[in-house]
């Protein structure tokens, strides 16, 4: 490995470089390209949009591709597993495996060595088109539509007193992608004596609304304070006699949001869900 001549092999025993001091996952080639060139490559994918980037959001996006693109593909390639414990089911379509199935089969046979090299010429190509694209629209994504949505995050958290007494409820002035700026924006504007947040309130194209419960941690499944289980599944007309909530629309079976025709009805749903408990 030398930047300098830009010779990116991680094989050697002696090499256990990482992204950052967060990270316990060591660097393949693909991670260690991407640690000297990412912060360039996002600047000139940002011109082709142009997005007017400074320092604090390249370094925002920089660090959410490695955590969403690039780790994993770190991971696969250094045989790190991605989980401990039991798996509950198997990811088969990563982006590593895309690729993978690329590879001549081990049972295909070809008439002549030339045709063998064709074969895996095209396919690397086709590699290469795959992973480039994927990559330029995870990083895309992120300047059009990920960083945006921050300031309407971090608006809804600042307003929350407004939404209700209990400032663990906030309302979105539109949907956006909320998740990963509300966990980061919690750091910064409440302290240390303050509830964390429960719900999410937002409204949807349809003109419904919907009550979102924030998970436990980035990427979970597992609700702070689900929606109660009596009325999870339910729907209409059903759930809201059974609620005594008008305008009822659903309750997800997992507890992890439901619907309701009205601003008032999503807002009365979490705050009795609130006072329900987890």
């Amino acid at each position: 490995f030398d930047a300098s001549k830009l010779r990116f092999d991680h094989h050697q025993r002696s090499f256990d470089t990482k992204f950052d001091d967060t990270k316990s996952t060591k660097l393949s080639s693909a991670g260690l390209v991407y640690l000297h060139f990412g912060k360039r490559i996002i600047n000139e994918i940002a011109k082709f949009h142009k997005v007017e980037m400074d320092d604090d959001s390249t370094n925002k996006i920089y660090n959410k591709v490695y955590d969403s693109f690039i780790e994993h593909i770190d991971g696969i390639d250094n045989g790190v597993p991605a989980f401990t414990g039991d798996k509950n089911y198997d990811v088969s379509t990563s982006l590593s495996a895309r690729v993978g199935r690329l590879n001549p089969q081990w049972n295909q046979e070809f008439t002549r060595k030339s045709e063998k090299i064709e074969y895996t010429s095209k396919q690397f190509k086709t590699a290469v088109d795959i992973a480039l694209n994927e990559f330029v629209e995870c990083v895309s994504g992120y300047l059009l539509q990920w960083l945006p949505a921050r300031k309407y995050v971090e608006k809804a958290i600042s307003n929350r007193s407004s939404v209700h007494e209990s400032m663990r409820i906030i309302q979105l002035e539109r949907f956006v992608p909320w998740q990963s700026h509300l966990f980061e924006l919690e750091e910064t504007l409440l302290n240390d004596q303050q509830e964390k947040l429960a719900y999410v309130l937002y409204q949807r194209d349809s003109g419904d609304w919907s009550v979102q419960c924030v998970p436990e941690e980035l990427g979970s499944f597992t609700s702070r304070v689900p929606l109660p289980s009596p009325y999870r599944g339910l729907r209409d007309e059903e759930l809201s006699k059974a609620w005594g909530i008008e305008n009822c629309i659903f309750v997800h079976a997992n507890g992890f949001i439901g619907g309701n025709k009205t601003l008032d009805g999503v807002l009365q749903m979490a705050e009795k869900s609130l006072e329900a408990g987890p």
